[in-house]
């Protein structure tokens, strides 16, 4: 099952070992590239990423594979450059193996969880009809954008009453930033964001300053979509199993900081509460 880890953002990078032969691809093996091999279940996986089956045709998949071989080549030439020994190189390893290993750890504790009673599932779908019998399907115009480095563009953000407003705020400030409009599902939003996202008039702007990357948005059109009894029922046992999957991960990450040596360098500790 996958979890949200909320206070963890999941990269999307993935560095692999992968181990060197001369030999033919055979078996696991699907390519050698100069010696290096690209397995099965590299392959797979890079499939799963791409929310394409691991029974694509062949045509698709061979597109993949050969992606897979630039990206080997480029690695490789990367390192024939020594720049797998760069500071970026090594601080953006560092990162993903910690964050690699708190979704693990979130993967392994969500596992572990037993699974609602009927009872539960019921109180649940009752408790949140905004992804149940009142679910709706949102046409949503968004900015995805990187934190600015400036707290005063925040709050401009905030003051500014249209899309086109805070994407002009955002260039002006250089801030990364891709526009699109996508589709939200209700059903897949939190119960505080959906009744925030209610209360603000169709067509006019909201930021969400707690996401990673952060998002701008503004609700272009709503489409009612209730979602059938049977259906329901597993999307609510779902949604139980992921919320106490958090619940837990936050009070053991609230264990661990109590039983922790931590020691803040002086100007880096966080504010008094």
């Amino acid at each position: 099952m996958q979890v949200r880890f909320r206070r963890i953002a999941i990269t999307t990078l993935l560095f692999s070992a992968i181990g060197c032969s001369n030999a033919d691809p055979e078996g696991q093996v699907v390519a050698v590239v100069n010696g290096t091999e690209i397995t099965q279940s590299e392959l797979d996986e890079e499939l799963r990423v791409r929310n394409l089956p691991s029974t694509s045709n062949a045509p698709e998949r061979a597109a993949v594979l050969d992606e897979l071989i630039d990206r080997e080549l480029l690695a490789q030439e990367a390192r024939r450059r020594d720049l797998d020994r760069t500071p970026a190189y090594l601080l953006a390893l560092n990162r993903f193996e910690r964050e690699k290993l708190a979704e693990l750890l979130a993967q392994s504790m969500a596992s572990s969880q037993e699974a609602p009673s009927p009872d539960q599932v019921a109180a649940f779908i009752r408790d949140n009809p905004g992804s149940f019998q009142n679910r709706v399907l949102l046409s949503v115009d968004q900015i995805l954008f990187q934190r600015p480095a400036d707290p005063a563009v925040l709050q401009k953000l905030g003051a500014a009453s249209t899309l086109d407003e805070i994407d002009a705020i955002l260039e002006r400030a250089r801030v990364r930033k891709v526009r699109q409009v996508v589709a939200w599902d209700s059903a897949a939003l939190s119960k505080p964001l959906l009744e925030r996202i209610r209360r603000v008039p169709q067509g006019e702007p909201f930021v969400i300053p707690q996401s990673d990357p952060l998002i701008a948005a503004r609700v272009i059109a709503t489409i009612p979509a209730a979602l059938p009894e049977g259906s329901g029922r597993d999307l609510a046992s779902q949604r139980i199993l992921q919320d106490n999957a958090i619940e837990t991960l936050e009070l053991r990450l609230r264990g661990l900081r109590r039983a922790a040596e931590i020691e803040y360098q002086e100007g880096f500790a966080p504010a008094a509460k």
